[in-house]
């Protein structure tokens, strides 16, 4: 069940969805994902538990801000881990036709880059984590 105020919160931001699905599916396919992402982090913010980290297989590619976007769970927690197209293909050697081929041939090594800016606390104001050259520098 929800609250009243997160179900007003949720129609306010899906009355823009038609405005959202005219910009491309993968743009609506990134603003849906950080509509949930937002949706669990206010439910969680209630609640507490498990402090392990976890990453399902919840990715996407934003044409907009040229990121790869992928999901760390902490316990109940999301939090959204970004990676710019930059890193993919100098880091990578992946390819802005297909940016999403760099994720999947290098998930465990973007997944380690984000367990150690985690354990160090280093997310940001937004719950997300953007990725940086120097978080691959070990």
């Amino acid at each position: 069940m929800h609250d009243v105020e997160d179900v007003e919160w949720a129609l306010a931001a899906f009355s823009g969805a038609s405005k959202l699905l005219s910009q491309g599916p993968e743009f609506f396919k990134a603003e849906v994902m950080e509509f949930h992402m937002q949706m669990t982090r206010r439910k969680q913010a209630r609640d507490g538990g498990d402090k392990s980290i976890r990453f399902p297989l919840m990715e996407c590619w934003s044409p907009i801000t040229k990121t790869a976007i992928f999901v760390a769970e902490i316990g109940k927690e999301r939090l959204s881990c970004r990676v710019p197209l930059s890193i993919l293909c100098g880091r990578f050697a992946g390819s802005a036709d297909d940016p999403m081929q760099a994720v999947k041939e290098h998930r465990l090594a973007l997944h380690a880059a984000a367990v150690r800016r985690i354990e160090q606390g280093d997310i940001d104001s937004d719950e997300t984590i953007v990725l940086r050259e120097e978080d691959f520098l070990t």
